[in-house]
């Protein structure tokens, strides 16, 4: 998180909080950071950040993929878009608590303009790569700029608690897709007994470690 720890010591975004390596409530997958602030309405919100190392990348012939590192993966914006479903349907500090949530990807080793181009084609990609931007080395100031506009303008504390306090659930929205009646059903508090390897570190913006969350 170095990279991403440059960007936050922006004044503008002093008062975020982060998690590392948070878990997603379904899936048992994780996201690399999620930093909350209020947004311009003073909304608690959150924002999901994909990290990656890539200094290329090329087109995959699979939909909706790259090849980076002799392997086809999947688009960043499409993974991070999956991250913002994840919460947004399946956690109460999403569903119930009023916490908004948005996404964007942080190539922090891609310089070649090309590649970045490549990635932000609308047209191969879809609409993620639109609502999950990229941002990649040496606009370090436009992504620092972007995240003021969608958490800047407050404290990350109350969207960091209802996150860490969340339950597993699932929205309306989730239930109706899978064919549930509309009455919300709850799925059970995160398992807080597990093991360490669970476990989310949130940090203040100074970096300095407030608790933990499992997910």
């Amino acid at each position: 998180l170095f990279r991403s720890a440059e960007v936050l010591r922006d004044e503008r975004l002093k008062r975020a909080e982060i998690f590392v390596e948070l878990w997603m409530p379904i899936g048992g997958h994780r996201c690399d950071a999620v930093l909350t602030g209020k947004n311009l309405d003073g909304a608690p919100a959150a924002i999901v950040v994909e990290l990656k190392q890539w200094s290329q990348v090329a087109k995959s012939r699979f939909n909706y993929e790259v090849w980076v590192h002799n392997a086809s993966k999947p688009h960043p914006s499409v993974q991070v878009g999956a991250y913002v479903s994840a919460l947004k349907h399946s956690s109460t500090a999403f569903v119930d608590e009023g916490v908004e949530v948005g996404g964007c990807v942080w190539l922090h080793g891609l310089s070649d303009r090309k590649c970045a181009m490549m990635l932000r084609d609308k047209d191969a990609f879809g609409r993620d790569v639109l609502d999950y931007p990229i941002f990649a080395k040496g606009e370090e100031a436009r992504f620092a700029a972007w995240l003021q506009h969608q958490i800047g303008h407050g404290s990350g504390a109350e969207a960091a608690e209802k996150i860490a306090q969340g339950q597993r659930t699932a929205s309306p929205k989730l239930l109706d897709l899978v064919g549930i009646p509309a009455a919300r059903r709850q799925l059970g508090r995160y398992p807080h007994e597990m093991s360490g390897d669970r476990k989310s570190t949130r940090l203040n913006s100074s970096h300095t470690v407030i608790s933990y969350a499992v997910f």
